[in-house]
């Protein structure tokens, strides 16, 4: 014969219990809940140093003018006629438009360059607009690179330049 078993009470759970389960759930670390599966990653990294030293070289340049003619003034009358900006004619002849009366006159005259070859030896040309740049004088400038993540670079005198470029790539997938 079978006897029926008293059936067990459910109880409800009170705050004080759920608070008791969060508690210790909180104390266990995760990878102990989750089970302890290893970690991995693979990663690459790359580094370079570059060392660029400059003395700059002696330069110049030379610019030809052409020829510049400029009549102006005013109370005058004669040949050339004046503001035109066209070159005086040989044989200038001007007058004050009356006898006594103000006037001004203004002239301005600057003849062509003579072309002549340029050497290239460096010699410049005697032209109206020359710029002449002195050679670089490297002094102290000085770089080391002891490391692909290692360098140095020291200034040296005017005209040069020194530049240490360092880079580090690190990769993690």
């Amino acid at each position: 014969m079978l006897m029926n078993a008293p059936s067990p009470k459910r109880h409800r759970p009170t705050l004080r219990t759920v608070l008791t389960c969060c508690r210790l759930a909180a104390a266990v670390p995760l990878a102990v809940q989750l089970g302890s599966a290893p970690a991995w990653a693979d990663w690459s990294s790359t580094s370079s140093t570059q060392l660029i030293l400059k003395v700059d070289p002696a330069s110049g340049t030379a610019a030809a003018a052409g020829a510049n003619y400029a009549v102006s003034g005013n109370g005058l009358a004669g040949t050339p006629t004046l503001n035109t900006g066209a070159a005086p004619a040989p044989g200038l002849a001007l007058a004050p438009m009356s006898a006594g009366a103000n006037f001004s006159l203004m002239m301005s005259v600057r003849p062509a360059d003579t072309l002549t070859t340029v050497s290239p030896t460096g010699a410049l040309p005697a032209y109206t607009d020359v710029s002449i740049q002195q050679p670089g004088s490297a002094g102290g400038l000085m770089g080391t690179v002891s490391s692909p993540t290692s360098g140095a670079a020291t200034a040296g005198g005017a005209g040069t330049a020194a530049t240490l470029t360092q880079s580090n790539t690190f990769s993690v997938f």
